[in-house]
Parts: C-alpha cells; structure tokens; sequence
C-alpha cells in the first residue's frame, strides 16, 4: 500500500503524509522541551533536521513507515507529526509528537485515534504498539483492532 492511499481526517484534524514542504513547521516545533521524553534530541539545525526528514520520503512512498503531518482543520494550523512505524508488521507502531505551544487540548489522542482507526481497516495486524514516556518513565501500549479502543499497559 503506497502512501497515497493515506489521507486521514477527524473531527477537527487532518492528517497527510510528511512532505519536503512541511520541513519547516516540523523543525521549528521540534523543541528541547518536547522531546525531553522522547528517544532523540532536537536537531542542532535545519540541515541536521533535512538529513533525518529525506530518510521518512522513501518509507512514506512504500507505505512502510509513514509519518504524517497533522494540521487543524479549521485553518491548516500545523501542530505536530504522527507516525505509522514497521506498518507490514505483525504490530505496527504508532507514535506522536505535537508542538508544546499546542499541548493541552487533546490533538495528540485524537491524532493517534484518528491513525489507529485508520491503520486498523486497512491493515493485517495483531495489535499496535504505542509507546508513552512521562515523568514515571516509559510504557508501551497495545492497541488491539479487533477490540476496540482498549489499551493494554506494559511497563517497559
């Protein structure tokens, strides 16, 4: 399944495949505070972060690993990146990132639904796995397709 099959739209999101076009917004949002839980630092600058975004392009084209770009639908407001990692594997994961200034009003859940449901009429899988990182120190969900919204918590 190719990438072009991947548009996604919720109530108030719409979500779309990471294009060279949205290098800039994504960089600008990547902050010191936002991946303080994360697994990688912020890149030191535009170029560092060009050399990262060119490795998703293929991916995203084979629809093997997808990272979108979610906007507000109301006015295309850009808010943060979603992603569809190992997609043709037993459990796909999902992941998320929205900019600090945009914390608060619940576009990372409803970004993260938005992609699972998604994922999960079009995809063979078991389960998802979405990873969660806090102040008490990681976790990593299940999110099953065929069971609805439950979420099965394992203490990394």
């Amino acid at each position: 399944m190719t990438s072009d099959d991947w548009t996604i739209d919720s109530p108030r999101l719409h979500l779309r495949p990471f294009t060279p076009g949205d290098a800039d917004e994504a960089f600008a949002g990547i902050t010191p505070g936002l991946t303080r839980y994360m697994a990688f630092e912020p890149p030191p600058s535009e170029e560092a972060f060009a050399a990262v975004w060119q490795t998703w392009l293929p991916t995203i084209a084979d629809g093997s690993d997808i990272t979108f770009v979610i906007r507000r639908r109301e006015d295309d407001v850009f808010l943060g990146l979603a992603g569809l990692h190992r997609a043709g594997e037993a459990e796909p994961e999902l992941g998320i990132w929205i900019a600090e200034v945009m914390h608060g009003h619940g576009y990372g859940r409803e970004a993260v639904a938005a992609v699972w449901s998604a994922a999960s009429e079009r995809l063979r899988c078991a389960a998802f796995r979405y990873r969660w990182r806090n102040g008490t120190g990681p976790a990593v969900h299940w999110l099953s397709p065929s069971v609805g919204r439950r979420w099965h918590v394992n203490r990394a």
